[in-house]
């Protein structure tokens, strides 16, 4: 969820909590603080280059530290594919990279036809990873968790380098697929789950995120 500087201090007044902004030479820091009071609980909660971003940083550091997502209407699932070449510490890198961030596996898949061995002197593939949400609602429901996503798919480029992943949506109407380059390093995993909710998935359903514009484009 990319919220406005409104919605992060409604949220967190919900949780007994507000903000407190302060300018130190350009550089914007967001205190958080306890309701009604107004102590200090944490100095320097968010950082932003100006007030609405230092907000907003504060209260995406909150849910991610608190674990605190709507992913009420979303089911979770991941698969490797192919799964048997998929070791167990990679296995367990994904498990623990998505529960730190605080978001739930409902179920792990196995890709069709695995039960059977290849013919001849074919081999198995090394894994990608698939991540898939499925909702009875529209695509947006990618936006409320795209946050605590985006970390945990950069926790796993981090420790994984070599682990292609992709992303898709199943909604009754629409069919939405994203997918980052094995070459992205984390940090652009991480910018490009972050602007998932200022992009427009309409009308095309696979799209790749362009390290060099900065933005989601069609593939």
């Amino acid at each position: 969820m990319n919220a406005s500087g409104e919605e992060a201090y409604e949220f967190l007044s919900t949780r007994g909590f507000s903000l407190r902004v302060r300018d130190e030479a350009g550089v914007f820091w967001a205190d958080l603080t306890s309701l009604p009071s107004g102590r200090v609980v944490a100095e320097r909660y968010g950082r932003g280059v100006d007030q609405t971003s230092a907000v907003v940083a504060a209260f995406n550091r909150y849910r991610l530290e608190q674990a605190d997502w709507d992913t009420r209407g979303i089911e979770l699932m991941l698969q490797f594919a192919p799964t048997r070449t998929a070791s167990h510490s990679l296995r367990l890198h994904v498990k623990d990279a998505f529960e730190a961030v605080g978001l739930r596996i409902d179920s792990w898949t196995v890709p069709y036809g695995e039960d059977k061995e290849l013919p001849g002197q074919l081999k198995w593939a090394e894994p990608s990873l698939d991540v898939t949400l499925k909702t009875i609602g529209d695509v947006s429901v990618l936006g409320r968790i795209a946050y605590p996503l985006g970390e945990a798919l950069a926790a796993i480029r981090r420790t994984e380098p070599h682990l292609g992943f992709r992303i898709t949506v199943k909604t009754p109407g629409q069919l939405l697929g994203l997918a980052f380059r094995v070459s992205d390093p984390a940090e652009a995993v991480r910018e490009g789950m972050k602007a998932v909710s200022n992009t427009d998935f309409t009308g095309n359903m696979s799209w790749g995120w362009a390290s060099d514009e900065r933005a989601w484009v069609r593939i």
